[in-house]
């Protein structure tokens, strides 16, 4: 039988991909290589994913991002808790959707998008900052039926996400991460530009909930503990979910083509030229999105210099300095600090392709 996508051993209509990321850490790009919309057997969202915005734009609007959740309001815990079920059955949707057409998913997801409300407190405030109760059982809802209810809405120790275990392991989980003294400043550019210089200083505890790599290891940790055997399979036997990405290496052909051909997609199909989005399609974009994709559009294939070769981060924190002022730059000195044994370690666990 030939290794095509339609008879590889787990074919790409089984496959549940998602690619949890953080904000700038090159996900888009990655997509662009994936050519995910010319992919036949993957069904292709019009967002690439992003299911979880809601409730993450919702912590914006109502000044909830960084505050402990003990000071929430009745009303707004409700609406928090709305907004994320509204954003899982939308997902839901989607997935019913591919199983529908016979086809599967590739899609992104910010992990700290997902990341439900209570344990976001904790890991600012510290455990003993709020508890459990009476607010926070079950955040989501799922669509069993009522016998199977109680088992399918369990969260185990170490799932800090709104999703139950149950619908994670259902998942075929990516992780894309890049190095935080690349990432972290270049949020910090789109969160001036959107929302202005001022407005930044004032949000220390939103950006201390985003500047970390805390929530992609704990749940890559997750992951690497709870996915059963048969859910960790690929095509290619040493490759095994969850998989992680380093964002140094996906404009490497040799290392995509063959993650590509682990997880069922075809690799023909990957491109690393296209062309730059025209003037009307611009003017279809929202001005924070075509901020955050501002590098990609304009683009006609891989950018150079976006790596971390040969980064030294001494002549990065003077640059910071410069750049933001002493305070934003000693703030971004330490998140960026704060991250590198997070990133470092799941840098150990990245994917290797032919001893690389």
């Amino acid at each position: 039988m030939s290794n095509t996508p339609s008879s590889t051993l787990h074919p790409p209509y089984a496959n549940l991909n998602v690619l949890f990321c953080h904000p700038r850490t090159s996900s888009h790009l990655l997509a662009k290589i994936l050519n995910l919309p010319a992919q036949p057997h993957i069904h292709q969202h019009a967002s690439d994913g992003y299911f979880f915005l809601r409730p993450t734009g919702l912590r914006f609007q109502k000044g909830l991002a960084g505050k402990n959740v003990a000071s929430w309001t009745e009303e707004e815990k409700e609406a928090m808790k709305e907004a994320f079920q509204k954003s899982y059955e939308d997902l839901e949707k989607f997935v019913q959707e591919a199983k529908y057409e016979g086809k599967g998913i590739y899609v992104k997801e910010h992990v700290l998008w997902t990341v439900e409300p209570v344990s976001e407190s904790m890991f600012l405030y510290g455990p003993g900052c709020t508890t459990r109760e009476p607010w926070y059982a079950i955040t989501i809802r799922t669509s069993a039926n009522i016998l199977e209810k109680e088992m399918e809405s369990r969260k185990s120790e170490g799932n800090e996400t709104c999703l139950p275990d149950s619908f994670l392991r259902k998942l075929k989980p990516t992780f894309l991460i890049r190095h935080p003294a690349l990432a972290f400043p270049s949020n910090l550019r789109t969160a001036i530009d959107n929302e202005g210089i001022e407005t930044v200083k004032r949000a220390h505890g939103i950006h201390t909930w985003e500047m970390t790599y805390h929530w992609l290891r704990a749940l890559y940790t997750w992951y690497d503990s709870h996915l059963p055997p048969e859910q960790r399979t690929t095509n290619i036997p040493e490759i095994t979910f969850p998989i992680l990405l380093d964002a140094d290496d996906i404009t490497n052909p040799s290392h995509i083509r063959r993650y590509t051909e682990a997880i069922g997609l075809d690799p023909s199909l990957l491109r690393y030229e296209w062309e730059a989005a025209s003037e009307h399609e611009l003017d279809g974009i929202g001005s924070m999105e075509k901020r955050m994709k501002e590098t990609i559009l304009k683009s006609t294939g891989i950018v150079k210099g976006k790596t971390s070769a040969d980064l030294v981060i001494g002549d990065e924190k003077r640059k910071w300095r410069e750049e933001f002022g002493d305070d934003l730059g000693q703030r971004l000195e330490g998140w960026v600090d704060g991250a590198l044994e997070d990133w470092e370690w799941l840098r150990g666990r990245a994917l290797r392709i032919y001893g690389s």
